[in-house]
């Protein structure tokens, strides 16, 4: 959903309001987050809480076995918004029920295996999508509790037909999110509607360049996805276009290893235990004797529902882009959250 120009400041204004005196600044804060709000209040939610739900290890089990086939499909979705967004992503059922959670945190227990409700919870992107069913991102003040707003999140509800079948989430707790993080959240939400609608059940979707290229073209970085040989699965625009190909679609089937100057390249760009210092360059040799150097930012694997194991890497084009750490972790100050990060 788009969002008026509200600023920090501004929110902050309209929350103060109505903690103190429940009126709503409508000109202020978006209607949105001023329902959420509302039902906060009614709950009898203190903004001042800093409880959480627990995880519930016995429930996790079994809602994990529940889901089981669906944790299969959206598994390598996960882990392609992980290595774009390096935030937590993570996804609940219709009842709000986190029953996955991937982070680039070394440790991040809060949610997993946990009901997401506005009673216990609060405002926030995933609350407020499964009352309402429609994408949403919150940022800083927006959250109802003092405790989260260094949060920024994007969620989008997952359908089958008219049917709510749960919520994928983005959230980063130290400061704001990439710009076009909620439509990648919305692309990947698609993604496992289109699976999950799939009745053959063959998961030939993952074989096909369109099943990726929305979500993929989100970010404006370059990144390719491999099979289990190194060829290219899918790659977004600018994968193409900085290799001098009009269609990225022309790179399918290419292995990446031919596209790359050194001729150990490939290798250590598979291997998922490989490391390198941050100023490690590779040399891609393209189309029209297009030459680029870019420095590879992350990288991660997904399994396939079949077995098969994908490798998904992002580059800056830019070798001199300054060093990234571990999911932004230098707390961006609050007042600033709507200066979002480019991806």
């Amino acid at each position: 959903m788009s969002s008026p120009a509200y600023t920090q400041v501004e929110i902050l204004e309209a929350w103060k309001t109505f903690v103190a005196r429940g009126i709503i600044l409508e000109d202020k804060v978006r209607p949105i987050i001023a329902r959420s709000w509302e039902r906060c209040r009614n709950y009898g939610l203190d903004p001042w809480s800093t409880d959480f739900p627990r995880c519930s290890e016995s429930l996790l089990k079994k809602k994990r076995k529940e889901y089981a086939e669906n944790l299969l499909l959206v598994s390598p979705i996960m882990k392609y918004l992980l290595t774009i967004l390096n935030s937590n992503i993570s996804i609940c059922d219709s009842e709000g029920f986190i029953y996955e959670l991937i982070t680039p945190l070394k440790n991040y227990p809060r949610t997993l295996g946990t009901y997401q409700h506005e009673a216990t919870c609060g405002s926030g992107a995933v609350t407020i999508v499964l009352n309402e069913h429609v994408p949403v991102t919150t940022d800083g003040y927006e959250h109802y509790r003092v405790i989260v707003q260094t949060y920024s999140n994007a969620s989008a509800p997952i359908m089958l037909g008219k049917t709510f079948m749960g919520v994928m989430n983005g959230v980063s707790p130290f400061g704001p999110l990439p710009t076009k993080s909620l439509p990648m959240i919305i692309s990947a939400s698609k993604m496992i509607e289109n699976l999950l609608g799939d009745k053959k059940g063959t998961y030939s979707l993952f074989n096909s360049l369109d099943f990726y290229r929305e979500m993929l073209n989100c970010c404006s970085k370059m990144i390719v996805i491999l099979d289990h040989s190194g060829s290219v699965v899918a790659g977004n625009d600018t994968f193409g276009t900085l290799l001098g190909y009009s269609d990225v679609a022309s790179l399918r089937g290419k292995s990446l290893g031919d596209l790359l100057a050194g001729k150990r390249d490939l290798s250590i760009l598979m291997d998922s235990q490989s490391q390198q210092d941050d100023n490690w360059e590779y040399h891609f040799s393209g189309n029209k004797e297009t030459k680029r150097a870019c420095r590879l930012i992350r990288k991660n694997q997904a399994t396939l529902p079949n077995g098969e194991v994908q490798t998904i890497l992002l580059f800056d084009q830019n070798s001199a882009v300054e060093k990234e750490t571990e999911c932004n972790k230098s707390i961006v100050p609050i007042i600033n959250l709507r200066q979002s990060q480019s991806i």
